[in-house]
């Protein structure tokens, strides 16, 4: 199918100083193409913004910012949400489903011409194998994470509220600048807890950010995208044994070798309070993926804006070490940004994702091209 090139005009990115939108950003600006954020005033970059990025201060509360951000701008990219399958769901609920509706309002009111939503594959997980399914399958009812609830509210908000809306589900989203999903792997690695469940064969899903950003960037410029929802994965579902060694090695940490039986877990997660006071950090989410293989589909997505990988496997790889070691390993990376607070660590990710990221060179010569 032609597609339109890449955006040239004004965008607008929520959620720019999270991993997902700060490496768009940083793509867009590579690229020498505009890009409007919305920051929370405690951030640092509310007071000293990136070069050649236009911030508005507030948040998704804050409706006289948002109407602010929307004005003038042809695509909002929403990226900003409450990720966690432990959150509250009071929060998860202020954050994902009104946060979304304030911002879809802001955009409708001024015409904004596309907006998409960055959901996940958390919105299908339920008790049984889904085996490389497509977006014809939909969300359950008795999704046990209420996190993937939270989404699944979101999407429809979207939908519903912007004619021009497209929702993509990406899983497991990894690559350089990443302090949300990688700690997940290397903190217990770091501390010597680390446990595979079934020696780690059940397969799952990742996307490199690379291609997530390139994806969603095709999306907006390709008008048969409109009203409709798309899985995005890499071309091929890893065990999860082979995707851990790979994040592992990149952070210099030893392979895991210890294991824990699938059917154990659901156990352990119903006596995580009364018995270990929340230490283990299970969720209804983990209970069922320790036991559940879910594989997705992303041929709809791949079939209207084709394969748009900048790197093959090694050199993401390689690229993700090289990031690990400069920001100064992986108990740096693990104490994370803490919501702009490490100011210094903020500084650093972004410059490296603008000056020795290849990804990001990857992503925005292809936007430029």
């Amino acid at each position: 199918m032609h597609r339109a090139p890449f955006e040239s005009s004004l965008v607008g990115i929520t959620g720019a100083t999270g991993f997902v939108g700060m490496f768009h950003l940083a793509c867009r600006v590579r690229a020498g193409l505009p890009t409007r954020v919305l920051v929370r005033g405690s951030h640092p970059w509310a007071k000293s913004p990136p070069p050649h990025v236009e911030v508005v201060v507030g948040d998704l509360d804050d409706k006289a910012a948002l109407a602010q951000f929307a004005q003038g701008i042809s695509a909002c990219f929403h990226y900003a949400a409450r990720a966690s399958f432990r959150a509250k769901e009071a929060q998860l609920a202020h954050i994902n489903v009104q946060g979304t509706k304030n911002v879809v309002e802001a955009c409708t009111v001024a015409n904004v011409p596309r907006f998409l939503m960055c959901s996940t594959v958390s919105t299908m997980i339920r008790a049984a194998k889904l085996d490389d399914v497509d977006e014809s399958v939909l969300p359950v009812d008795s999704n046990p994470d209420a996190y993937g609830r939270s989404k699944v509210a979101a999407e429809k908000v979207a939908l519903a509220g912007h004619a021009g809306t497209v929702v993509v589900r990406p899983p497991w989203v990894w690559g350089p600048g990443d302090t949300n999903n990688l700690p997940t792997v290397l903190r217990p690695a770091l501390q010597g807890v680390y446990r595979m469940v079934d020696h780690g064969v059940r397969r799952g899903e990742q996307i490199h950010v690379s291609t997530f950003v390139r994806e969603n960037e095709a999306l907006v410029c390709t008008e048969a995208s409109r009203g409709h929802t798309y899985f995005a994965t890499d071309k091929v579902a890893r065990r999860f044994r082979d995707f851990a060694e790979l994040l592992l090695r990149a952070a210099k940490l030893p392979m895991v070798t210890q294991s824990i039986p699938g059917w154990l877990i659901p156990i352990l997660f119903r006596l995580d309070g009364p018995l270990f006071q929340g230490k283990l950090r299970l969720s209804p989410a983990t209970a069922v993926l320790a036991r559940f293989e879910q594989t997705y589909s992303d041929k709809a997505l791949r079939t209207l804006v084709g394969d748009l990988e900048v790197m093959d496997d090694a050199g993401f790889e390689a690229e993700l070490a090289a990031w690990l070691k400069d920001m100064g390993g992986a108990k740096r990376v693990v104490r994370g940004r803490k919501q702009g607070a490490d100011e210094e660590l903020v500084a650093m990710i972004w410059q490296w994702l603008l000056e020795k990221s290849d990804s990001v060179k990857g992503v925005a010569n292809a936007m430029s091209a």
